[in-house]
């Protein structure tokens, strides 16, 4: 693949149009463990639930194997659709996904075998990428406009369709949570505090279920007690969501590059740790070195501090630093601009790093005495971030804004970070430290939240589906609609749908 191009996020049906075609510029495509794979029959297409193309033939390594194939965007989709219980996966031969993982560790089956996995992107030719950048977004429209089922669910029982949502949300929730312990596991590994992990990838094929070794944990509770680690996925995934839809790679680049521990290690006691943080994060994001020619008299200002502190940083940091050409501008609303962004992240970075902002979140989540609404009002607060100093009047370097700013981080955008990273974040740490009260009350707290975003897919849930029996305006009916959208509707898996099982089962 063109090392100046990249893979555009795709839906799986057009994946599965990328696997029909079998339009690669590199072969042979060769699995993650390094065997070799050559494709004789990509498989029949596979309209019901399981998996993907049905009776394919495929030489693994030399041996010629006939069953089916399952395609994904993600490694871990494997695991997050739990195909790893359902027996109707036990005869994929191939595991076929777009986007590479840092995991060597196998998909398994239900019958205890491992699947073999290539991975897509490195072998797509340029043409086929050029083709999915300029068609993606169109093509998801098109496909989307109309639900499947949409001529003939007028008469879906209500209580099915909410009860569907509810454990879509379930679903979602556990999805969100799954990225979180991946990123926690990461960090665990970088401390190296865990022994080596177990080698599935080396394991043969053919290899007997008696023979695969035992899923023995490879972590302790102990190895996740330093508060830091935690804090270090809140920022990151805090840093995401502050990148709304075309910002979130480069937040998080910036969050894994620039480290809460580097941020706390070079802070000067005698200097403001916000406009530390600031120049920092403005200086590792490339928003210093070619600001132009500055003709605002406050952001010459501003800029001769941030380039002080930042000049002085920079001999300690050894990472990458990113370039403006990076971040998205274009067609944002100036509120939603990534300078404004980052901004609001140094002060949030201060709140973790100076207010136990982790452990305040964890503390009230867990507070029986309080009730949800109080609970909400108190987070929000904790992540609200006013305007202030220079932003109290810029949207971004150079450029005064027109009126006076209140805040960087508003009650939506608060309430947006505590039902996809906050409740989730808890629940996993509920998990691995088998807190039971912090996982009731956070999931009492997430059923409680009222959602009034109207985003353009839950309005096509609310009206080609649930038809005004009742509005999708809780966190888990917003979320269980956009999960039944995302993943159901635009990949066509009515079969696995529980709406499309009762409608087109009939």
């Amino acid at each position: 693949m063109p090392k100046n191009l990249e893979v555009p996020s795709l839906p799986e049906r057009l994946i599965r149009e990328i696997w029909k075609r079998q339009d690669f510029a590199e072969k042979p495509l060769i699995t993650i463990d390094g065997k070799n794979v050559e494709i004789i029959f990509t498989g029949e297409s596979n309209p019901n639930g399981g998996p993907d193309f049905l009776n394919a033939q495929i030489k693994i390594g030399g041996i010629t194997f006939v069953g089916d194939v399952e395609l994904h965007r993600h490694f871990t989709d494997w695991q997050q659709h739990t195909h790893h219980k359902d027996p109707k996966y036990n005869k994929v031969i191939l595991h076929v996904v777009l986007y590479a993982h840092k995991t060597s560790a196998l998909p398994i089956t239900k019958s205890k075998r491992t699947v073999p996995t290539i991975v897509l992107e490195p072998y797509l030719s340029e043409e086929l990428i050029r083709s999915l950048q300029e068609n993606i977004s169109n093509e998801n429209i098109e496909n989307v406009r109309y639900l499947k089922c949409f001529s003939i669910n007028s008469n879906t029982p209500c209580n099915l369709i909410e009860e569907w949502l509810h454990k879509l949300a379930v679903q979602r929730l556990e999805y969100k949570i799954r990225r979180l312990e991946e990123r926690l596991l990461e960090l665990v590994q970088t401390k190296k505090v865990t022994e080596p992990a177990a080698a599935y990838g080396q394991i043969h094929f053919e290899v007997s279920p008696d023979e695969f070794p035992d899923f023995t944990p490879r972590y302790t509770r102990h190895d996740f007690t330093d508060v830091h680690l935690w804090e270090q996925v809140l920022y990151e995934f805090t840093m995401e969501a502050l990148g709304y839809s075309k910002n979130q790679q480069p937040f998080m680049k910036l969050a894994k590059n620039v480290t809460l521990e580097f941020l706390d290690s070079v802070t000067d006691e005698n200097t403001g740790k916000i406009i530390q943080y600031e120049a920092i994060l403005f200086g590792v994001g490339g928003f210093l070195s070619t600001p132009g020619i500055l003709k605002d008299h406050q952001s010459k200002e501003y800029l001769v501090q941030l380039k002080k502190v930042w000049k002085y940083v920079r001999e300690s940091y050894n990472g990458e630093t990113m370039t403006g050409a990076e971040w998205q501008f274009f067609r944002l609303r100036p509120e939603n601009f990534p300078t404004i962004r980052i901004a609001a992240a140094a002060r949030i970075v201060e709140k973790i790093n100076s207010g136990n902002l982790f452990k305040v979140i964890v503390q009230l989540i867990e507070n029986q005495a309080m009730g949800n609404t109080e609970k909400l009002r108190k987070l929000i607060s904790l992540l609200t971030v006013e305007a202030s100093g220079f932003w109290e009047n810029h949207y971004r370097f150079n450029k005064e804004a027109a009126m006076r700013l209140k805040v960087l981080v508003g009650k939506d955008r608060a309430v947006e970070i505590i039902i996809n990273i906050i409740i989730p974040l808890c629940l996993m740490y509920a998990r691995v430290f088998k807190k039971k009260n912090v996982r009731e009350m956070a999931l009492k707290l997430f059923s409680e939240i009222k959602s009034s975003r109207n985003s353009a897919i839950v309005k096509t849930v609310e009206e080609q589906l649930v038809r005004g029996k009742f509005k999708l305006n809780t966190a888990p009916l917003y979320q269980g609609g956009v999960q039944l959208y995302k993943f159901y509707c635009v990949e066509e898996k009515c079969a696995d749908c529980e709406v499309g099982i009762r409608l087109f089962n009939q």
